[in-house]
């Protein structure tokens, strides 16, 4: 497992969306948009268990990951690593999201009988980059 730096962890903590690839049972990836959290050195995604991904990390607890910055996308962490804990959570991580991401919380799309849990994940490869041209320019087409 690596540190993950104060770059990852700034991106990771704030209300930045994230894209988590997992393996289906074939070997074909799965991708999936997810908020995501950040303890200690670890990632965290909120799921439940009736979704795919929670499915394919069960079986195979590799996974990627790419978060890139809400006001400028061409900032952006990519980690790869394993899921090293899938935590039941009762939903108290997607609430915590739900203050980072919306400033509201109890997360307000509860459902009945929905069983949440935390993927805890260990990163093995992390980088965090920022492409040189500005996010701007490639809005209006201009490169």
């Amino acid at each position: 497992m690596v540190v993950l730096d104060a770059a990852a962890r700034t991106l990771l903590a704030g209300p930045n969306y994230g894209v988590l690839s997992t393996l289906m049972a074939d070997g074909s990836p799965h991708a999936a948009t997810v908020w995501v959290g950040v303890e200690g050195d670890h990632a965290l995604v909120a799921t439940t268990r009736q979704s795919q991904k929670y499915r394919n990390v069960v079986r195979d607890p590799r996974v990627a990951l790419t978060v890139s910055e809400a006001g400028d996308p061409l900032h952006e962490l990519c980690l790869r690593g394993r899921v090293v804990t899938i935590r039941e959570d009762q939903g108290r991580l997607i609430d915590h999201l739900s203050e980072q991401y919306y400033g509201v919380t109890p997360y307000p799309d509860h459902e009945e009988g929905t069983e949440w849990v935390a993927l805890v994940i260990a990163p093995l490869i992390c980088r965090v980059d920022r492409y040189p041209w500005p996010a701007a320019a490639l809005r209006k087409g201009l490169t």
